[in-house]
């Protein structure tokens, strides 16, 4: 299995601005209606034994990166 960590990191952000746990819900909503995103495996919200920061675990999955705003 390929997988990926996503973690918010030690830089200090505007609150919410990178809430992993939302991008993990948000993950899981959508997967059930049809909606083309990895699977999250693992949400770890009291990490800092492991980490020191949240972090979740999900499936990788090939796709495109959009970076423009237009999303071309």
């Amino acid at each position: 299995m390929r997988g990926l960590l996503a973690h918010a990191g030690h830089v200090v952000v505007e609150r919410g601005a990178h809430d992993v746990a939302r991008e993990y819900r948000t993950l899981r909503a959508l997967a059930p209606a049809g909606v083309p995103v990895p699977t999250a495996r693992l949400l770890e919200e009291d990490a800092l034994d492991v980490l020191g920061t949240p972090f979740y675990v999900m499936d990788f999955a090939r796709g495109r990166v959009l970076r423009d705003p237009a999303l071309r």
